[in-house]
């Protein structure tokens, strides 16, 4: 068995089928370049269905093997400026790595620093530990994650905690089995008094067809609240042309298509169809995403 995810990875397969080449909610072009002392330079403009508005990135990043060192760093036009820089500490301890985050202008719930210490230890422990620094409504917040894994079985825990509180605002747990070709999960969140439950499954059929889908119900609204579900397909029909397809409880159906037409050109076209108002139209979308490697 290959080296355990990290808790925020465990359910990464599931989550990027579900949720990756489907421009349905906006247009993207992006050009990326790279230098001979490998820094690569990324740029993208990006407009949004709903509202009309361009948002522009700049995100510089620069990698050397040799030393285990990464770091980049990323502005915006909304006025958000990111830096991240990490290193992979194998000659103290094999499988460690630090990470340092600094953000400003974003979102004003994320904090400003965050500090991270990953461990992959064999192909049966995998741990993180993180401190989110001068949050604005909470302080200091350590998370915790924690994997382990024997025989294709996995499970995790993953405490949130505000250190001046000592109060214990978030828990996630994931339990699973993952083979070769094939992963089913049950996890949950604790957050106050909401208790969040999920199923996950995914399922690649052959080498050009992939099967996943994920419900989620809220243990303390099953009254109130429906189960909310999203199922979807992918289907590769040649080495550069492929296409996927979901749909989710609100009946919404997200469809798009791929084709790499050279090593350096990807486009990607899709939409979101709302099926029940197929007649009125109010809610169907469609973007592409342009991808250029220079």
């Amino acid at each position: 068995m290959a080296t355990l995810p990290i808790f925020g990875d465990v359910l990464k397969n599931v989550k990027d089928h579900l949720t990756k080449e489907f421009p349905g909610d906006k247009s993207k072009v992006e050009l990326t370049s790279n230098a001979s002392n490998g820094t690569t330079f990324v740029s993208s403009l990006t407009r949004s269905f709903d509202n009309g508005s361009y948002v522009g990135l700049f995100n510089p990043k620069y990698k050397n093997v040799e030393w285990g060192l990464n770091a980049s760093g990323s502005v915006d036009t909304k006025g958000e400026i990111k830096a991240e820089a990490s290193y992979a500490a194998d000659s103290l301890l094999e499988g460690l790595k630090g990470t340092l985050l600094g953000q400003t202008g974003g979102d004003p719930k994320n904090a400003p620093v965050k500090a991270t210490v990953e461990l992959k230890h064999g192909p049966n422990f995998t741990g993180t530990a993180s401190l989110d620094l001068f949050h604005p409504t909470n302080g200091t917040t350590l998370t915790i994650g924690l994997v382990a894994g024997y025989e294709g079985f996995i499970g995790g825990l993953q405490p949130e905690i505000v250190i001046e509180k000592q109060e214990l605002t978030t828990l996630n747990g994931a339990l699973g089995y993952r083979a070769k070709d094939f992963e089913a999960f049950i996890s949950g969140e604790r957050k106050g008094e909401d208790l969040t439950a999920k199923g996950s499954y995914f399922h690649t059929l052959s080498s050009s067809f992939k099967v996943g889908g994920e419900v989620e119900v809220n243990v303390h609204k099953l009254k109130e609240e429906k189960p909310k579900f999203s199922f979807g397909g992918a289907y590769k029909f040649d080495a550069s042309s492929s296409a996927k397809l979901k749909v989710n409880s609100d009946a919404l159906v997200n469809w798009s298509y791929t084709q790499q037409f050279n090593p350096s050109v990807k486009l990607t076209f899709g939409g979101a169809v709302d099926a029940k108002q197929l007649k009125e139209g109010v809610n169907h979308k469609f973007g592409l995403e342009l991808l250029i490697n220079a």
